[in-house]
């Protein structure tokens, strides 16, 4: 009887010792959905923006959002290949101006693709630069760059500001009424909606990145943005927030 009883103890112990490692293992895969709480922010209230200035100048509206823009017209000789509706967020810029993103795709013949022309890249493989059109006191103006953008729009005021400001100067996008899908793969046990904080030299906004390129899982990271009150830009370490597993098998070059 004592051997059996022993011969009991032998296997449980491998038993008890492989448990930890499964939780291990479940941990790497995610969060469940269940197990991720949310904290919720107040967005800031936002206008609709203009964008009569832009319709049915020189560019071929495709859709509400999207224009590509002809040969010989304006915007094509700003520097703009097509024109996309900025985020809604943009309206709380200062200076109140008309503002919609101006797409550069750079020449792959050319030696330089012209990286320092754009803002941000938005491209994969092939570059696609996004630059600013503004429209103010009946006149069109490229913000070609970020140096043309903190000249325009700085200084930073205000928390609402800092806030579309981050978002321009990026393209990263801002989290409000986030309602965890059950499919989603999380990575964090809480995901913090989108805040702005203000420190001694300026804001701290907390934005989301969601990596398109490459092949999966394509995962949407969370990232600090500090602005400056001069304008300047700086990206906090990004941390991996969630996962679409719907989006594990998809290759975007």
């Amino acid at each position: 009887m004592q051997s059996g009883h022993k011969s009991r103890k032998n296997y449980l112990i491998p038993v008890l010792l492989l448990f930890p490692l499964l939780m291990i293992a479940c941990n790497a895969k995610g969060v469940s959905n269940m197990n991720t709480s949310v904290i919720k922010q107040t967005p800031p209230e936002i206008s609709t923006m203009d964008l009569s200035p832009f319709k049915g100048v020189d560019c071929t509206w495709q859709s509400e959002d999207y224009a590509v823009c002809n040969e010989n017209g304006i915007f094509k000789k700003m520097g703009c290949s097509t024109l996309s509706t900025a985020d809604p967020y943009l309206s709380l810029l200062e200076p109140k101006v008309s503002i919609i993103e101006c797409n550069y795709l750079p020449d792959n013949s050319q030696e330089n693709n012209q990286t320092e022309d754009g803002i941000y890249n938005n491209g994969c493989s092939r570059p696609m630069l996004v630059r600013y059109i503004i429209y103010a006191d009946g006149d069109y103006r490229l913000i070609r760059n970020l140096v043309d953008f903190t000249q325009f729009f700085s200084p930073i005021d205000s928390p609402e500001e800092a806030l579309a400001y981050a978002i321009a100067a990026t393209g990263y996008q801002p989290l409000y009424n986030f309602d965890p899908p059950p499919e989603y793969r999380f990575l964090l046990d809480k995901v913090e909606e989108t805040s702005i904080k203000n420190t001694n030299d300026g804001y701290i906004v907390t934005l989301y990145h969601h990596q398109f390129c490459g092949c999966g899982p394509h995962t949407t990271f969370l990232t600090k943005v500090r602005v400056g009150f001069d304008g300047t830009i700086n990206l906090l370490d990004p941390v991996p927030a969630f996962e679409d597993p719907a989006e594990d098998d998809l290759c975007v070059d």
